[in-house]
């Protein structure tokens, strides 16, 4: 479930947010304090941004907030050890990111979406080149 912020505000500190972007995927990170953002941007690595900065003046949609204040330090302190990890498409982008920070196993819905979509393709080329 998640709410789309029609503009930018003070996010709790530890919300998972995301948003569209002009290449057809979503963009995830972290809200920090003071309207701060950490995320896993490619030819970055993990770092800090405004959320204007994050969203390129996108809405930004909150996914979810921490359940209680150990939760939201717990995630604050993951995501503040990570800034400067380099970004890897394949094992830690900003999706595996966001879902490692919250205290689970890095993952990235989209891009098993995508890899299963290419599959896919691939299967059915080569089927229908077989005749």
């Amino acid at each position: 479930m998640y709410s789309s912020l029609g503009s930018y505000s003070q996010l709790p500190p530890g919300t998972e947010i995301r948003v569209w972007t002009d290449g057809g995927v979503y963009h995830h990170g972290i809200a920090d304090w003071n309207g701060n953002v950490i995320h896993a941007r490619k030819g970055h690595g993990v770092i800090r941004t405004s959320q204007v900065d994050f969203s390129y003046g996108k809405p930004i949609d909150k996914l979810r907030t921490p359940s209680s204040a150990r939760h939201r330090e717990e995630i604050l302190q993951r995501t503040n050890r990570c800034i400067g990890v380099p970004y890897d498409l394949l094992t830690f982008n900003c999706e595996h990111f966001a879902s490692w920070a919250w205290g689970e196993p890095p993952r990235s819905r989209q891009l098993a979406t995508a890899v299963v979509l290419v599959a896919g393709v691939g299967l059915a080329a080569f089927a229908l080149s077989r005749g």
